[in-house]
């Protein structure tokens, strides 16, 4: 994010900290709303918090430059970022409770974090080739893929849950 931020929002050292501390206080905040709205609608829920994702790094290129505009998509990001995990975890394990282990688990923790790994530095081998604006429009691309995979595997699995049917 602090190259796009530098290049794109001409942001500085301070702003960028500010910037980031909005991002990372809303990921807080997603991390509690959507353990609530997963109460509600578990399905939904996923889905909304991945469209939702993509959307806003999407909107970083073209609201970016203004920076009241990237205050916003950060904590549209950041928010959402943040109940990605809850949201992912909680339909895999309502999915299949037997891999709500310990194993399972660590296993989810794993793949995240390698996940994070991967994507950073395919992120910066991007921004490095072909600049932030590329760079976050290929993250849109694998988030809007991420989001179609998703609700593909939701509606290969039939029915809802009870919670999906309340919150329906």
């Amino acid at each position: 994010m602090a190259p796009c931020l530098q290049e794109r929002t001409g942001a500085g050292p301070t702003l960028i900290s500010t910037l980031l501390l909005v991002f990372a206080a809303a990921g807080i905040l997603g991390n509690f709303a959507t353990a609530a709205a997963l109460t509600k609608a578990l399905r939904p829920t996923v889905l909304g918090v991945l469209a939702a994702l993509a959307l806003s790094q999407l909107l970083m290129p073209v609201l970016g430059p203004w920076t009241p505009g990237a205050f916003i998509v950060l904590a549209i990001w950041g928010l959402t970022y943040g109940g990605v995990p809850v949201a992912l975890q909680t339909w895999l394990f309502h999915s299949d409770p037997e891999a709500a282990n310990e194993n399972g688990s660590g296993m989810f923790v794993a793949t995240f974090q390698s996940s994070i790994a991967v994507g950073s530095l395919l992120g910066a081998v991007m921004v490095y080739a072909s600049g932030t604006r590329t760079a976050m429009y290929a993250g849109a691309a694998l988030a809007t893929a991420a989001l179609a995979l998703t609700a593909f595997v939701a509606q290969r699995a039939g029915a809802q849950t009870p919670a999906d049917a309340e919150g329906a």
